[in-house]
C-alpha cells in the first residue's frame, strides 16, 4: 500500500494543475495571435528540457 505523503503530493500536484488550467484560460493563454508563437515556445520548453539534467548540478551526480 502506498505511503500517506505519496497521496498527499499526489493531492497537491492534482490541485496545482487545475489552478493552472483555469489560470491559462482565464488569462487568455489558449488564444494563440501567430502560430509562429507556438512553434518557438514548444521548441524552447523541449530545449529547456533537453538541457536540464545537465544544468548547474548535473555534472556533480
Amino acid at each position: 500500500m502506498p505511503r500517506k505523503s505519496n497521496w498527499i503530493v499526489a493531492a497537491i500536484a492534482a490541485v496545482a494543475c487545475g489552478a493552472l488550467l483555469w489560470a491559462w484560460f482565464a488569462l487568455g493563454f489558449n488564444h494563440v495571435g501567430d502560430p509562429l508563437d507556438l512553434i518557438v515556445a514548444i521548441v524552447w520548453w523541449l530545449a529547456v528540457a533537453a538541457v536540464g539534467p545537465f544544468g548547474a548540478y548535473g555534472s556533480e551526480a
